[in-house]
């Protein structure tokens, strides 16, 4: 066991080591990576303007980091004396921040070429420095050129090596944008939904929360969800000032009309003067009224699900500038946050940016579950084939945060005929070519893979973390969009359902005087039996049937939460009204593996969604079912704080180790193959 204290000498003691670390204004530069051969999808087409300006992001080591990913588990792991004890945001910087005497060796060897970087972190551990490209050429070594994507006919500026200073190179993790080359250029985060269309009609009773609610899977309403997963209207829990963050991406808006109208529609009992909804942001992202409705479904969806089901909750949506550095710095900015459970329902492939630039930001998920906050992500859309779905004829696709061990990861499921849930083809799932499995994965994993035998062998990474950690309804849901009410789907509907499920638990504990549930994953798989198994449905793509959904965890739905679980976990999670599916991780050994996913999954087919004019769309996709997955766990928080309990935080655990308290979800209703990713 370490001691915080004595991870402070060793930061005073590096601080002194920087007294005799040698300068690297006058020393060689040394090659810190290169690229032998540009991917035969590029071509060169010419130099870069001399005083065209590159932003880029450049990691600094921090060696620490395995200290704090040993604590985060100590205190995430519900048999461990120390469960429950989040760290403060000072007891995780000496954990993360770079040694002194490289941060002031890196500033010098900038500062002789008069630029100046700009912290990206709290820390430091993460920089962002704006060079020309005849800057970047001095200071690298480098020669950038132009290339052409030819597939996509995007253009990116890269080099094929870049050099620093030699006692500089083994404390710098990555330059970005340099020697990596996309396999989807200019590609940014992408929503995890499917399309949305007009609902034919509605006939749900907005004042009540009944079984008729969910009688039509192609029309699925909030009370449907709600009354599915028992989540209470009224937890008795009194407002909070914690509550989540919505990141927003690519020009998404919030528009205050859509969300009066639709917590009009579907929580009337709420009143709309008391909803704490506050927007923010950053690198340049803005939050326009009036938008076009292609610039307003992400946004509105998320935030729709999340007030739905925690109106008590504050809700704080983050409009992200573009591309990588929008998409880190959002991260960057949650780490100053506190006790704020986060959604993310947008998604990239692990292959679309450099592996060091997906393991700092992964780092910045670890450190903000370590202050006790639950990141829900959701697990993507294109089945097995990430971005590239049906297209796509390689090895399966891991999408990204998803794939970060440290997030809960939300699959989709959707509801059948016969008011049950199965896995949703859609529904994001597989394993990370980049991170390895989790510890608390490890015999969930194994028991899957053993079932599914020879299945897809070579096609995907038996070693990575698996995805989804739970699964949760992400079909048919409705939404108001443009003041008419429509269909929506996908694990973008899942995830923020989950999110408000967990703040709803975080309410509920700190009303109890307990702490946030943080890093909930542990708990989830060590309590498998408190969730319900899907056992049917697959996620296909890269043309295969995909992961099928077997008994246990698996790749498509994972586990769900459900009321009529056995344990006191389960007890736990239906007083407050939590069901999401997943298959049934459990806590994992020390083997090297990665993580797969989903966790959950959540009917995302035939949202519906009327419109002013009377007309009805529905919608498809794990965009609904995420969302429902966040709100549920923002319900369960809120009951868990009216116990003195903090919040559930990081559930994956809780979730894979109450498997058998889910829905298991084992068979597709649109392809009839076995379901991916659910209990």
């Amino acid at each position: 066991m370490f001691s915080l204290r004595s991870l402070i000498r060793l930061s005073f003691f590096s601080l002194g080591l920087g007294l005799i670390y040698s300068s690297p204004l006058h020393e060689q530069l040394v090659v810190h990576r290169q690229l032998d051969q540009v991917p035969e999808a590029y071509v060169q087409i010419g130099k870069p303007d001399a005083n065209h300006t590159i932003q880029f992001t450049i990691g600094l080591t921090s060696p620490n980091m395995s200290l704090l990913e040993t604590r985060l588990l100590e205190i995430s792991d519900p048999n461990n004396p120390d469960y429950g004890q989040h760290l403060t945001k000072e007891e995780i910087e000496v954990f993360v921040r770079p040694q002194a005497n490289v941060t002031m060796a890196f500033n010098a060897w900038l500062s002789h070429h008069e630029i100046s970087p700009r912290n990206a972190t709290p820390t430091g551990n993460r920089l962002s420095v704006e060079m020309t490209v005849s800057q970047a050429e001095q200071v690298f070594n480098a020669t950038f050129n132009v290339y052409n994507h030819t597939l996509s006919g995007e253009t990116i500026i890269r080099t094929k090596r870049y050099s620093v200073p030699e006692s500089l190179a083994p404390d710098i993790s990555f330059v970005h944008p340099s020697i990596h080359f996309p396999k989807h250029p200019n590609t940014p985060p992408r929503h995890a939904r499917s399309k949305i269309r007009p609902v034919a009609s509605s006939s749900n009773n907005t004042k009540t929360i009944r079984r008729e609610a969910c009688g039509n899977p192609q029309e699925v309403p909030l009370n449907c969800a709600m009354e599915l997963y028992n989540i209470p209207t009224d937890t008795g829990v009194p407002p909070t000032d914690d509550g989540a963050v919505i990141l927003s991406f690519l020009g998404q808006t919030v528009q205050g009309a859509d969300v009066a109208s639709f917590m009009k529609r579907f929580r009337p009992d709420v009143e709309l003067a008391k909803l704490r909804l506050e927007i923010v942001s950053i690198d340049g992202g803005d939050n326009p009224q009036g938008a076009s409705m292609a610039s307003i479904v992400e946004a509105d969806l998320d935030t729709e699900m999340l007030l739905g089901i925690t109106p008590n909750s504050r809700t704080t949506v983050l409009t992200c500038g573009p591309g990588d550095v929008g998409f880190s710095d959002s991260f960057s900015f949650l780490l100053q946050q506190k006790n704020m459970g986060t959604v993310v329902s947008h998604t990239i492939d692990e292959a679309d940016i450099p592996v060091e630039m997906l393991q700092s930001v992964c780092h910045d998920i670890m450190q903000i579950t370590a202050n006790g906050t639950t990141v829900v992500v959701a697990s993507g859309d294109g089945g097995v084939g990430g971005i590239q779905g049906s297209s796509c004829t390689g090895n399966f696709v891991s999408e990204f945060p998803a794939s970060c061990p440290w997030a809960l990861a939300v699959g989709a499921t959707q509801l059948t005929p016969d008011d049950t849930e199965m896995g949703a083809a859609l529904s994001g799932g597989g394993f990370s070519d980049v991170f390895s499995t989790p510890p608390h994965q490890v015999a969930a994993v194994e028991s899957y893979l053993k079932q599914i035998n020879s299945m897809n062998s070579g096609r995907f990474n038996t070693g990575g973390r698996a995805i989804p950690d739970l699964a949760a309804i992400g079909s048919s849901m409705e939404i108001v969009l443009d003041s008419g009410l429509f269909g929506d789907g996908g694990t973008s509907v899942s995830a923020p359902l989950v999110a408000g499920m967990i703040a709803a638990l975080n309410d509920h504990r700190r009303a109890q005087n307990k702490g946030p549930l943080g890093f909930i994953q542990p708990l989830i798989y060590a309590n498998a039996d408190a969730f319900t198994d899907i056992i049917e449905g697959s996620n296909p793509g890269c043309g295969t049937n995909g992961f099928p959904a077997l008994k246990g965890w698996d790749a498509v739905g994972a586990t769900q939460l459900a009321p009529d679980g056995t344990t006191d976990t389960a007890t736990e999670f239906s007083g407050s009204g939590v069901s999401s599916l997943f298959d049934m991780p459990v806590l994992q050994s020390e083997l090297p593996r990665r993580r797969a996913y989903p966790k959950i999954s959540q009917a995302a087919i035939g949202l519906n969604m009327e419109k002013v004019d009377g007309s009805i769309v529905l919608g498809f996709g794990t965009s609904i079912s995420t969302p429902i997955v966040v709100a549920m766990i923002a319900t369960i928080s809120d009951h868990r704080r009216t116990q003195g309990n903090g919040p559930v935080g990081f559930i994956n655990l809780l979730n894979y180790a109450s498997g058998s308290a889910f829905s298991d979800i084992a068979q597709d209703t649109a392809f009839r193959h076995p379901a991916v990713g659910m209990w």
